[in-house]
């Protein structure tokens, strides 16, 4: 688990000092979940890509996985590294250049995963569990972060019905942010949290 840091809005500025592996909190008309190290998410380098006749096993240990995973907390887990999963695939696939159905097919499979974990989410949510709000930062850390990540895809991407594609995703995943939060939390606009990001 990573280490929170909780400063206030004032001392943000100090904030780059701490721990690489930690994520900030800076409380004020709302609460920001940033992680330290802006824009160096880093993805795993895929075995096997979805074009390989190999990718079946990719796809069988995935499957296993999820299927004997029955604690929520660890599915959400599971699913949060599965999608940088198809990050890194995504990736790679923009790097060679490949076809517009093939990115489209694995960028359709990071987008089942998120609404997966958004599903949980809502669950716990109206369960009013309490580890709820334990959570919330965790979910932020990663949108944010893999947000960023398919902003940089799409910046290189040189074919525009892919990048189309890539925006949609990019687009949604920030529609989803604004829905991940703490119970009794108000709906917070992206643009204050680009400000507090960037005053970062």
């Amino acid at each position: 688990e990573k280490e929170l840091v909780l400063l206030q809005q004032k001392d943000a500025n100090i904030f780059k000092s701490s721990s690489q592996n930690a994520l900030v909190v800076v409380p004020g008309s709302a609460k920001f979940f940033l992680p330290v190290e802006k824009g160096k998410l880093v993805v795993p380098n895929p075995k096997f890509m979805p074009d390989s006749p190999f990718y079946f096993l990719t796809e069988n240990k995935e499957k296993e996985l999820v299927q004997n995973t029955k604690d929520e907390k660890q599915l959400i887990d599971a699913y949060l590294g599965l999608s940088l999963k198809r990050l890194g695939e995504l990736n790679r696939m923009i790097d060679s250049e490949a076809n517009f159905q093939d990115i489209s097919h694995v960028l359709n499979r990071y987008s089942v995963l998120w609404g997966e974990i958004n599903k949980i989410y809502q669950s716990l949510r109206d369960k009013k569990n309490q580890n709820i709000n334990a959570l919330v930062p965790r979910l932020r850390s990663y949108i944010w972060e893999e947000r960023n990540f398919l902003a940089e895809l799409i910046n290189k991407q040189k074919n525009e019905t892919t990048k189309s594609s890539l925006k949609n995703t990019y687009k949604n995943l920030e529609d989803l942010f604004r829905t991940i939060r703490e119970e009794d939390e108000k709906e917070i606009p992206m643009a204050e949290y680009e400000q507090a990001y960037d005053d970062t």
